[in-house]
C-alpha cells in the first residue's frame, strides 16, 4: 500500500512550507487546531495519577522544546502542521504538483505545481496562500 496517498480518492496528500501560506490561515491553525505534544504531555501526567489542580500547575510552565505537532481539521481541510511544514490530507482544492521526495515519499509538493504533468494532490484555496491577504 502506498503512502501519503489515499486509496479511496486516488489523490497523494499535499506538503507546503508553512511559509508559503497566509499569516491568517496558520493562525487559524494554530489557534483551532490540537496540539498534539501538550495533550500527550497531559495524558501522561493523568496516567501518573496527577489530581487535575497538580496537572494545571504543571501545564502552567509548560514547555514543548520547540517542536510543533498540530492537528486542525474543519469542514473543508485535515492538516498536520509541524515547525516548517503543512502537510494536507483531505481538502476541496485538487492540484497537480511535483512528487514530494525523500521528506515525504508519494505526497505532493504544493510549492512546486506542475499542471501538465504533476500528481494530482490535495491543494489549498488560493485565499489560504501567501499574499492573498495584500
Amino acid at each position: 500500500m502506498l503512502s501519503n496517498f489515499n486509496p479511496s480518492t486516488g489523490v497523494h496528500y499535499g506538503v507546503i512550507s508553512i511559509h508559503s501560506v497566509s499569516s491568517w490561515f496558520l493562525d487559524k491553525i494554530y489557534q483551532n487546531g490540537t496540539d498534539n505534544i501538550f495533550n500527550a504531555f497531559v495524558d501522561e501526567l493523568k496516567q501518573q495519577g496527577k489530581t487535575e489542580e497538580k496537572i494545571y500547575e504543571e501545564t502552567e510552565c509548560y514547555d514543548n522544546g520547540g517542536y510543533t505537532d498540530i492537528s486542525y481539521t474543519d469542514s473543508e481541510y485535515d492538516i498536520w502542521l509541524n515547525e516548517t511544514t503543512i502537510f494536507v490530507s483531505r481538502s476541496p482544492v485538487i492540484v497537480k504538483c511535483r512528487p514530494c521526495s525523500p521528506c515525504c515519499p508519494n505526497a505532493g509538493d504544493l510549492d512546486n505545481l506542475d499542471p501538465d504533468n504533476g500528481i494530482p494532490s490535495y491543494g489549498l484555496k488560493p485565499e489560504d496562500l501567501y499574499g492573498a491577504e495584500e
